[in-house]
């Protein structure tokens, strides 16, 4: 039986005292669950940077960046972006996140 889900793969990897996560596919409400999963993983991985890697995304919706926001929350100045799609991008374009998000190397896309 096909699962109901959208399409979701969260790796989480380590690169010297920081977390990578990537995730691959659409971020919607039915996967939200694996990303966060995901990111308390990380964040017992290492004490050092988690970092979201959005450019394997090929679509979020607001309960993506929900779950980025309460992210940010959780690990404060330990979390970072690194930029997605075009695509992605423009969720956090529209509900004017960009400065406060704190992307790699600045604002996203």
């Amino acid at each position: 039986m096909e699962d109901e889900r959208g399409e979701l793969d969260v790796p989480v990897d380590v690169e010297g005292s920081s977390a990578i996560i990537r995730p691959d596919g659409e971020l919607d409400i039915a996967t939200v669950s694996l990303l966060e999963r995901a990111l308390e993983r990380a964040a017992k991985l290492t004490n050092g940077r988690v970092v979201l890697d959005l450019q394997g995304l090929g679509f979020m919706d607001c309960s993506g960046l929900e779950a980025i926001l309460r992210a940010r929350e959780a690990l404060g100045e330990r979390f970072i972006l690194r930029a997605g799609t075009r695509r992605v991008h423009r969720v956090i374009e529209l509900a004017q996140l960009e400065e406060p998000l704190p992307f790699e190397g600045g604002s996203g896309a």
